[in-house]
């Protein structure tokens, strides 16, 4: 795909900083990045969740048997 920037499409001319971003296989263009385990990420995302929904559950539980 080639970068249309700067012609009569009107965007503007491609930056310096997304002419290095083309290879985003290059690891010395994201030394800002830091190393994650995407499947623990994941996995405590979801546990966490799951916990708060629990939490809520049982929130409406006692609410719904106060009330009635």
């Amino acid at each position: 795909m080639e970068d249309l920037r700067g012609t009569s499409c009107g965007l503007p001319p491609a930056r310096q900083e997304d002419r290095l971003m083309e290879n985003v296989q290059d690891p010395r263009q994201h030394i800002n990045e830091e190393p994650r385990n995407d499947f623990n990420d994941v996995a405590v995302g979801f546990a966490g969740m799951f916990a708060f929904m629990v939490v809520v559950f049982a929130a409406a539980v006692i609410i719904k048997f106060l009330i009635s």
